[in-house]
């Protein structure tokens, strides 16, 4: 079968003929229509973070964490042949305890669909997976909006956890898709009002779009007149703060935002971050509840399957760019060298179809 492959650490992708997988009895097998490659598909090629296996990682392999399709084979008690799917690419072992307890983002010992080494993604004509990692699409969803589900879902778990509640306010400290995606998942949960903080005029309309009340560039503003402007918007310091990016100062910024008693949310994935805020003022003496939060249980995935359907989150709201499956070459080099991961997204529509 064709398939985006990606030889080693470095190099560049590129069409190549591999091996059809052959289905696990567990798995089922899917005729990929759709796949989205994001900033950790290309931070991995370039064995940036997704580095840990080092010389030990198996190539020629293949990238793509979100994807769906169509069942071609399955076993019994499976979405049947036919069925359209979104796939939840964090793949617990469905043993341990964790797993038993709804916890499978916690697995001890967990894979990630073309992330982990000998585990192919969804940048192929076809992908086995297993079967507690499908979730079935109503005909009326298409696939490049249940492309979406795995950020949706990551953000369901993580107000969950954050106990955001009908009528708080938000602030949301980065609006590239992640955030946009918050801010969508919040509005349809009825936080209110909710303010996004980005320097990217493209990001924050889109925020906008996707259901912020208000966006704040933050570069248009001293340190010092960043929270009078959030509390302007909020009616005071936020509820929540959702902080979306990962790098130091916008950790050290969120963390200053919140009101006391209030939280904040640590999403951010970028490694090895050394962050400068002040300790005490910033968290002990505001009684800031610091939530950290990683990734997304099959219940978290199915909610977001939910939202799609309801058209709260949707291609249309957040900054997505498609391609066609001939101009994926091009797609994923331009994901290489965009200016920053809000730039380096691509989207396959109809890859296989």
């Amino acid at each position: 079968m064709r398939a985006l492959v990606v030889g080693g650490w470095g190099r560049a992708a590129e069409f190549a003929d591999v091996q059809e997988p052959a289905p696990r009895p567990d798995e089922c097998l899917i005729a990929v229509d759709s796949v989205l490659l994001g900033a950790g598909d290309v931070f991995f090629s370039q064995g940036v973070d997704y580095k840990q296996d080092g010389a030990a990682f198996v190539f020629p392999h293949v990238p793509g964490f979100r994807g769906s399709g169509v069942v071609v084979s399955a076993p019994s008690g499976s979405p049947a042949a036919g069925t359209r799917v979104a796939i939840n690419g964090v793949v617990g072992c469905g043993r341990c305890a964790r797993c038993a307890a709804g916890a499978d983002n916690l697995c001890s010992s967990p894979y990630l669909l073309g992330l982990s080494s000998g585990h192919f993604g969804s940048a192929a004509e076809l992908i086995a997976v297993p079967a507690r990692q499908l979730h079935p699409l109503s005909d009326g969803i298409p696939f490049i909006d249940s492309l979406l589900a795995s950020d949706a879902a990551l953000l369901i778990h993580a107000f969950r956890r954050a106990r955001l509640q009908l009528g708080e306010s938000l602030a949301v400290v980065g609006a590239g898709r992640i955030g946009t995606a918050a801010i969508a998942v919040a509005r349809a949960g009825g936080a209110d009002p909710i303010v996004a903080l980005d320097p990217s005029p493209e990001s924050r309309a889109a925020a906008l779009r996707a259901g912020a009340t208000h966006a704040i560039d933050p570069a248009e503003l001293s340190a010092a007149a960043i929270p009078a402007a959030l509390a302007e918007a909020c009616g005071g310091a936020p509820d929540v703060v959702l902080e979306a990016v990962g790098k130091a100062e916008s950790i050290a910024s969120a963390l200053s935002l919140g009101r006391g008693g209030g939280r904040t949310i640590l999403l951010g994935l970028l490694g090895g971050v050394r962050v400068t805020a002040s300790y005490y003022t910033d968290v002990i003496s505001k009684e800031n509840e610091l939530i950290a939060t990683f990734g997304k249980t099959n219940a978290d995935f199915r909610a977001a399957i939910r939202l799609i359907a309801r058209g709260a989150v949707s291609a249309e709201l957040l900054p997505v760019r498609t391609f066609t499956w001939a101009e994926a070459l091009e797609a994923w080099q331009e994901s290489v060298t965009a200016p920053g991961a809000r730039n380096a997204i691509a989207v396959f529509a109809n890859g296989a179809a």
